[in-house]
This record gives C-alpha cells, structure tokens and sequence, in this order.
C-alpha cells in the first residue's frame, strides 16, 4: 500500500478502482458465456430438454415460441450476442488496462524528471547522471511493463478465474476442488521453485543496466580519445559483459514464464478425457455427456489462458520489483511536490555593490573547508578577476555567487538585500554565465543562443545583439543557413572558439547585468582567446565582469584581482601591483 501511494497520486488511484470494477463486469460476462454453453449443447444433442428443463421451457413459453428449431436459432444468436459483447467488453477492458498503464508510465517518468532537475546542483555534482538516465528510461519502463500492466491483468484473469470457479463449484464442488487442487498446486510448486531465482536475477539485471548505460554514455562522450588511442574495442569489450549478462537474465526469465503452459495444457486435457471416462463409467448418455463436458471444456478453454498469464504476471512482478524499489525509493526520497525556481524578470537590483560576507563551503564528505571566510565587496560595472592554482577554491566561489551552491557560513547582500532561497531566482535573473566547456545542444544557432525558450518566445532582435556583442555575427553571415543553421552534437561542427562565443552570446542574450567567466578562454589558442577577450573587454565597464583565469593575461584589464589560496584571498590589487609586490603572482604571469 505503501509503494501504491508513493507512485499513484488520489485520482489515479480513483482510476484504479474504476479499472478494477470493470474488470468484475468483465468477468461477469466471461461467466455467462461459459454457463450458457451446456444448455445450448443440452438443446443441440436433444431437443426434447425444452420440456424437461424448467428453465428452458419457462425461457420457450414466456417469449412464445412455437418451434424448437427458431428457439434452437434465436438460443444461439444470443449466446452469439453475449460471445460479441463478452470479448468487445473483454478488449475494451485490456485497452483501458493497457493505455492506463502507458500513461502512467509517462507521468512517472514526467514527474521523476521534474523531480531530479528541481534538485539543488549539489545533487548533480554526487549523481552518476548515466544512472538518473536508466532510471527515467529504463526503470520506469521495466516498471510499467514489468510490474503495473502485468499486475492489472493478473488481476483481470483472477477475476475470471475466481468467476469461473465458484460457478463450478455450484455444479459439481468434487469436479470444482479436484481441478482447483491440481492447478493451484502446479503452478504454486512451479513459481515457488523459481521465485528466488527470478528476485536474484531481478536485482542483478538492474545492476548490469547501469553499467551498460555508464559505459554507452563513456564511451560516447569519449570518442575522440578513443579514436585517437585506437581504444574502441576496450569499451566495446566492457560494455559487451554487462550486455550478454542482461540478455542472458531476460532470455531466462522469460523462459521461466512461459514453462507451466506446456505442462498445464497437457494436464487439462488429460483431465478432460479422465472426466468423459469418469461420466461414461458413471452411465451417463452421451445426452447427457456433451452437454457437460462442452461447458467444462469451454470453462478450461477460458481457465487455462487465465491461469498462465497470472502465473506470468507473477513472474514478471517478481523478477522487475527491483525496479520498483528504486523508483519508490527515488521519488520518496525527495520532499514534497517538485518545485522550480521562478525565472521572471529580476526585482533585485544592483546599483550599489555585491558583498560577500565571511563565507565558508564544504562539500558533504569532506572535513576540509574548501572555502574559509572570504569576504569581497563588488561594485557595478566593475571587472574582478580571481586567480589561483588548482583546487584553490575559485569555481566554487563562482557556483555560490551563482546561486548553485549554498554557503555552510556567511551571507550574500546585494544593495542592502540578503540573497536567501526566497529571492535567489531574482538574482539569478541578473546573471549571465559562460562556462569553461560550452555545452551545445544539437540544434541551431538560434536555439542555442536562445537556450530551452521555446521558439514562439524567442526574440531574434536580441539573437542578433547578442551575437554582435560576441563578435560571432560575421562568422554567422558566411553561413548557408545563418542563424539557422545545425551545429551538431555538442556543436561538433563549429571550432572551440565559435562554440565559445556562441556561450557568451547565450549569457548575454537576456542582457545580464553580471557576467560571470570560468576559464571561458582557457582551452582556446592565443589568437582566438585574444578575439573573445576583446569581446568581453568591449562590455567593460557597461556590466559587471567576474572572470576566473587560467592565463593571467586574461585579467590584465581587471580592475581587481584576487588572488585564492587554500580558499582564502591572500591578495588583491591591479594586475601592475600585484606583479610588482607578489612573487607567486609573477611566478604564475612567468615574469
């Protein structure tokens, strides 16, 4: 009940109910097309029953028929009738069943997504994002297919059977509890001999899932190492076992549900000849006979079917509840409905300055601090530089400035106003960033310039600016398409610098009034770093620039210049200042 509440919401639940109230009026139907076959067959074998049978002859004298032959032919249009609307209400009912689950499927996958994007960044940076992907993916799906839509017909042919069998009952209990007896033993031997082993391979076939999904996406975000190093079929080998053992755990499961079918057909035949030699030796007439064994054979008919796919829908719930399990986990894990930040238009201003305030970061895990007490003030329309070796604390300044990471101490002002998670969307508004790798989707240069605005909102007057202000608009003009044309996965098509400039005219595209640089130039060459910087030197002192630098060449024209160390600042000045008084300063500019 527990994981029902976790992955249905009340009105799915509600639909569930409505699913299963059909389904009793599903079996109700099967019920009657199974009754109404022995008097029908009872009629063809001897029509002379219309007289003995109290039924019969009440059903004749009441509609007012005069002959047994257009009672005999109106008899069996209407088992024909019930036959049409007992299957049409049985595919309708599949198709409900079916389509809800599909559904449901979506809206799991809709809403884990929403859940895991609605995450902090830290999440993100303790994620294996290969394996959030096989869960929206492949989980969900294993979910649906494996547990919800297996588990609702499972439910649907317990219905019938449990119909079927009660009417039995009602006939002949020996007959009825003989045939129980069997089957339910058959089948209760069989899954509890493979039950273990189907939970085992259940949990290992999600293990094998993840590393096959770890080991695509390696291998494709590895490629040019890969063809450089002639190493393909390293990641070919490695992704191959995880492969074959997945295969091997379906192909065996699989296997595992289909084995009762052949060993149960030939039980219920053997059991419908042992019952016409039970009836014969009885001294029943083959009047009689027909009659009998017709509904039971049309009861296995129906029994039969209905019994294997419970017993596969039990094999398949228990062979993907490993999945449920990480499902259930992953959306219980997270509080409450999904929530995003609301990106509007910013109502934080900043006219006065940017003060940071004895700010401290740890990440979960580690004992160290990796920053210890910093403290800044920011002017608008300044340009600050922060420098330091690796692992001095700088990006991760960046992230808190950002918003992304939330300070263990201190606090943020602008104008006056603490940043808290109240307010931290409307200075994120203020904000453009360029990252040290740009990520480009496979699209055009306007959908990446614009990136995730949906094309109706995309504003091409500021396209253009933005990619003016980025001197990217020349490049542009030589293109076939111009701003539409394709840049390939992860902009493959462009140079490092074009996909670069392509990041800044996406930060600058909402007009930010801070423009915050990681490395933006750093695995460029010197002629296109000296391109993009007098690009960004050109918004001097009409936004606030925040950069990180590798080179310090890139912060020669920064008003400010911090230098970090061990997640301190352990200076700061111009570039000529620092040069002149800082010896590691001059060391890391090889002056």
């Amino acid at each position: 009940m527990y994981r029902l509440k976790i992955i249905f919401n009340l009105k799915e639940r509600k639909k569930i109910s409505l699913i299963i109230l059909g389904i009793f009026f599903m079996a109700s139907f099967e019920l009657i097309g199974v009754a109404s076959i022995a008097p029908f067959m009872a009629l063809v074998s001897n029509p002379d029953v219309i007289e003995t049978n109290v039924y019969l002859s009440a059903v004749y004298h009441y509609f007012g028929f005069d002959s047994t032959k257009v009672f005999l032919t109106m008899f069996g249009i209407s088992m024909l009738g019930i036959l049409i609307i007992s299957n049409g209400f049985n595919a309708y009912m599949n198709w409900v069943i079916i389509h809800f689950s599909r559904m449901q499927g979506h809206r799991l996958a809709v809403r884990l997504l929403k859940q895991y994007l609605s995450q902090p960044y830290l999440f993100f940076l303790n994620s294996n994002t290969a394996n959030l992907g096989k869960n929206l993916l492949t989980e969900i799906d294993r979910c649906i297919a494996g547990i919800f839509l297996p588990g609702l017909i499972a439910l649907s042919r317990l219905a019938v059977v449990v119909f079927i069998l009660v009417f039995l009952l009602f006939l002949d209990p020996f007959i009825a509890v003989s045939t129980i007896v069997v089957l339910a033993v058959a089948y209760g031997l069989i899954f509890v001999s493979v039950r273990k082993k189907l939970h085992r391979m259940g949990v290992a076939s999600t293990n094998v899932e993840s590393a096959r999904f770890k080991t695509a996406n390696e291998a494709m975000s590895g490629i040019k190492d890969l063809k450089l190093r002639g190493k393909e079929q390293e990641f070919v080998d490695r992704f191959a076992i995880p492969s074959e053992a997945r295969a091997k755990y379906t192909s065996i499961s699989q296997v595992m549900t289909m084995l009762p079918r052949y060993l149960l057909d030939t039980i219920a035949f053997g059991g419908i000849v042992t019952f016409v030699i039970y009836l014969v030796a009885s001294g029943y007439s083959s009047g009689e006979v027909i009659p009998i064994i017709s509904l039971y054979a049309v009861a296995g008919y129906r029994l039969m079917p209905a019994l294997q796919q419970i017993y596969a829908s039990s094999t398949q719930l228990k062979y993907n509840l490993p999945a449920l399990d990480i499902l259930v986990k992953d959306i219980a894990s997270f509080d409450g409905e999904a929530q995003f930040l609301n990106k509007q238009a910013s109502s934080l201003t900043f006219t006065k300055e940017l003060i940071l305030k004895n700010i401290h970061f740890n990440y979960p895990n580690l004992d160290e601090s990796v920053l210890k007490g910093l403290n800044i003030n920011i002017k608008p329309n300044t340009t600050i530089g922060f420098v330091g070796s690796t692992g001095s604390g700088k990006t991760t300044l960046v992230d808190i400035i950002l918003g992304l990471l939330s300070s263990s101490q201190g606090k943020i002002f602008v104008d006056d106003v603490e940043i808290t998670n109240k307010n931290i969307s409307s200075w994120q508004a203020n904000l453009g960033y360029v990252p040290q790798t740009i990520y480009l989707i496979d699209d055009t240069i306007v959908r990446n310039i614009a990136f995730a605005i949906p094309d109706k909102d995309i504003e091409m007057h500021k396209v253009v600016e933005a990619a003016k202000l980025a001197e990217l608009d020349e490049f542009i003009q030589t293109l076939p398409e111009q701003f539409h044309t394709s840049v390939g996965e992860r902009g493959v098509r462009l140079s490092g610098g074009q996909r670069q400039r392509i990041g800044i005219a996406r930060a600058l595209y909402h007009n930010p009034e801070v423009l915050i640089l990681d490395e933006a130039t750093s695995a460029l060459d010197g002629i296109t770093e000296n391109v993009i910087m007098d690009a960004i030197n050109n918004l001097s002192h009409k936004k606030t620039i925040l950069m990180i630098a590798h080179r310090l060449a890139t912060v020669k024209e920064c008003d400010v210049i911090y230098v970090m160390e061990n997640g301190r600042f352990v200076d700061s000045g111009s570039y000529q200042e620092l040069l002149n008084r800082n010896e590691k300063f001059r060391k890391m500019a090889n002056v």
